[in-house]
Protein backbone atom coordinates (compact mmCIF):
# COMPACT_ATOMS: atom_id res chain seq x y z
CA UNK A 1 0.00 0.00 0.00
CA UNK A 2 1.44 3.37 -1.00
CA UNK A 3 1.32 6.39 1.26
CA UNK A 4 0.08 9.75 0.06
CA UNK A 5 1.63 11.59 2.96
CA UNK A 6 3.33 14.94 2.71
CA UNK A 7 6.29 15.73 4.91
CA UNK A 8 6.57 19.41 5.91
CA UNK A 9 10.00 20.96 6.44
CA UNK A 10 9.87 24.31 8.23
CA UNK A 11 12.64 26.34 6.60
CA UNK A 12 12.65 29.04 9.31
CA UNK A 13 14.26 26.43 11.58
CA UNK A 14 17.45 27.24 9.64
CA UNK A 15 17.16 31.01 10.02
CA UNK A 16 15.20 33.99 8.79
CA UNK A 17 18.00 34.85 6.36
CA UNK A 18 19.22 31.60 4.90
CA UNK A 19 22.80 32.03 3.72
CA UNK A 20 25.01 29.51 5.51
CA UNK A 21 26.14 26.63 3.34
CA UNK A 22 26.44 24.35 6.38
CA UNK A 23 22.67 24.62 6.82
CA UNK A 24 22.21 24.03 3.08
CA UNK A 25 23.71 20.55 3.40
CA UNK A 26 21.43 19.79 6.35
CA UNK A 27 18.38 20.98 4.37
CA UNK A 28 19.48 18.94 1.35
CA UNK A 29 19.81 15.83 3.52
CA UNK A 30 16.44 16.44 5.22
CA UNK A 31 14.67 16.81 1.87
CA UNK A 32 16.33 13.69 0.47
CA UNK A 33 15.42 11.69 3.59
CA UNK A 34 11.85 13.01 3.59
CA UNK A 35 11.41 12.02 -0.06
CA UNK A 36 12.30 8.44 0.86
CA UNK A 37 9.46 8.28 3.39
CA UNK A 38 6.83 10.45 1.67
CA UNK A 39 5.47 10.97 -1.78
CA UNK A 40 5.66 14.74 -1.40
CA UNK A 41 7.71 17.21 0.59
CA UNK A 42 6.43 20.68 1.45
CA UNK A 43 9.03 23.37 2.08
CA UNK A 44 7.36 25.94 4.32
CA UNK A 45 9.08 29.33 4.04
CA UNK A 46 6.89 31.12 6.61
CA UNK A 47 8.99 33.68 8.54
CA UNK A 48 11.92 33.41 6.08
CA UNK A 49 12.95 36.88 4.87
CA UNK A 50 15.59 35.95 2.31
CA UNK A 51 17.50 33.04 0.93
CA UNK A 52 20.95 33.20 -0.66
CA UNK A 53 21.96 31.77 -4.02
CA UNK A 54 24.75 29.68 -2.46
CA UNK A 55 22.29 28.17 0.00
CA UNK A 56 19.89 27.34 -2.83
CA UNK A 57 22.64 25.92 -5.05
CA UNK A 58 23.82 23.59 -2.31
CA UNK A 59 20.38 22.46 -1.20
CA UNK A 60 17.82 22.51 -4.03
CA UNK A 61 20.36 22.84 -6.85
CA UNK A 62 22.23 19.77 -5.61
CA UNK A 63 18.98 17.77 -5.54
CA UNK A 64 18.21 18.79 -9.13
CA UNK A 65 21.77 18.03 -10.24
CA UNK A 66 21.67 14.57 -8.67
CA UNK A 67 18.08 13.51 -9.46
CA UNK A 68 17.11 15.76 -12.38
CA UNK A 69 14.53 18.53 -12.58
CA UNK A 70 11.69 16.03 -12.16
CA UNK A 71 12.54 15.91 -8.44
CA UNK A 72 10.86 19.32 -8.15
CA UNK A 73 7.52 17.72 -9.04
CA UNK A 74 7.65 16.08 -5.60
CA UNK A 75 8.29 19.38 -3.80
CA UNK A 76 5.79 22.05 -2.83
CA UNK A 77 6.77 25.56 -1.79
CA UNK A 78 4.53 27.36 0.71
CA UNK A 79 4.45 30.80 2.28
CA UNK A 80 7.19 32.17 0.03
CA UNK A 81 7.67 35.90 0.21
CA UNK A 82 8.23 37.63 -3.12
CA UNK A 83 11.94 37.88 -2.32
CA UNK A 84 12.26 34.16 -1.56
CA UNK A 85 10.25 33.17 -4.64
CA UNK A 86 12.38 35.35 -6.91
CA UNK A 87 15.59 33.93 -5.42
CA UNK A 88 14.42 30.37 -6.03
CA UNK A 89 13.33 31.30 -9.55
CA UNK A 90 16.78 32.72 -10.34
CA UNK A 91 18.61 29.62 -9.13
CA UNK A 92 16.24 27.18 -10.84
CA UNK A 93 15.23 29.13 -13.97
CA UNK A 94 14.85 26.28 -16.43
CA UNK A 95 13.17 23.67 -14.29
CA UNK A 96 9.65 24.53 -15.35
CA UNK A 97 6.72 25.30 -13.07
CA UNK A 98 7.35 24.65 -9.39
CA UNK A 99 4.32 23.87 -7.21
CA UNK A 100 3.49 26.83 -5.01
CA UNK A 101 6.22 29.01 -6.47
CA UNK A 102 5.42 29.90 -10.05
CA UNK A 103 2.19 30.12 -11.96
CA UNK A 104 1.89 27.11 -14.26
CA UNK A 105 0.18 29.36 -16.81
CA UNK A 106 3.22 31.61 -17.12
CA UNK A 107 4.95 31.96 -20.45
CA UNK A 108 7.87 29.55 -20.98
CA UNK A 109 11.05 31.02 -19.54
CA UNK A 110 9.11 33.64 -17.61
CA UNK A 111 8.74 33.78 -13.85
CA UNK A 112 5.24 34.52 -12.69
CA UNK A 113 4.68 34.29 -8.96
CA UNK A 114 1.79 32.14 -7.83
CA UNK A 115 -1.09 33.91 -6.14
CA UNK A 116 -0.50 33.98 -2.42
CA UNK A 117 -2.89 34.42 0.43
CA UNK A 118 -0.44 36.72 2.16
CA UNK A 119 -1.82 40.01 3.38
CA UNK A 120 1.61 41.35 4.26
CA UNK A 121 2.34 44.78 2.75
CA UNK A 122 5.57 43.48 1.21
CA UNK A 123 3.54 41.17 -1.03
CA UNK A 124 2.09 44.19 -2.83
CA UNK A 125 5.35 46.08 -3.33
CA UNK A 126 7.06 45.93 -6.67
CA UNK A 127 10.76 45.20 -6.81
CA UNK A 128 12.89 47.94 -8.30
CA UNK A 129 14.53 46.92 -11.55
CA UNK A 130 18.25 47.52 -11.80
CA UNK A 131 19.32 49.04 -15.03
CA UNK A 132 22.78 49.01 -16.45
CA UNK A 133 23.89 52.53 -17.37
CA UNK A 134 24.35 53.21 -21.07
CA UNK A 135 28.00 53.31 -22.19
CA UNK A 136 29.37 56.82 -22.63
CA UNK A 137 30.52 57.94 -26.02
CA UNK A 138 33.87 59.67 -26.03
Amino acid sequence: MTSTSTKVIRMADYGRRMRKSVHAQVVHDRIAQALKGSQRVCLDFADVESIGATFLDRSLGALVAWHGATILQLLEFEHCSRSVALSIGKVLPRTGPVRGLVDVGAAPGGLSLAQSDSTAPEADRKLAARRKPAPRKI
